[in-house]
């Protein structure tokens, strides 16, 4: 009983992460419907707050992101969307997001580097708003 009780959690744990790597990719999932991820959601599928890596330098970043000593594509493209829309989020509040839009870009490219299938019309166009200038922050 209990051992089929945990292959189950397993199950769903693993159909979730997948499911927010599409949503996170912007493929309709289920309903047809292409719902944003939000921050609780990309928390849970990836086991830590997006507030640990926000401010982290990008080479510590990286080896946090690894799998025995190597890439993870999903848990760094999903890192690098969710620190890409606090970044936009950021900006949009008049707040500078430079140094957070350089480590979105840097975290999404990479994973796309290990596995260019995750490169979709919807990553592309997450990568294409960080790399263009960003406005600067209006004077306080």
């Amino acid at each position: 009983m209990f051992e089929r009780t945990s292959q189950d959690f397993l199950l769903r744990q693993i159909q979730r992460f997948a499911l927010g790597v599409l949503q996170a990719l912007g493929v309709k999932v289920e309903d047809g419907e292409e719902d944003e991820l939000d921050d609780e959601e990309a928390e849970a599928l990836l086991g830590f707050p997006v507030d640990v890596v926000a401010d982290m330098h990008l080479d510590g970043l990286l080896a946090f992101l690894a799998r025995d000593g190597r890439p993870d594509p999903p848990r760094l493209l999903l890192t690098g969307m969710m620190l890409a829309k606090r970044a936009v989020a950021a900006e949009e509040q008049g707040q500078d997001a430079a140094a957070l839009r350089v480590r979105a870009l840097s975290v999404t490219v990479r994973a796309i580097e290990a596995d260019p299938s995750l490169l979709t019309p919807r990553v592309s166009e997450v990568l294409a708003t960080l790399a263009r200038p960003s406005a600067p922050a209006p004077m306080q």
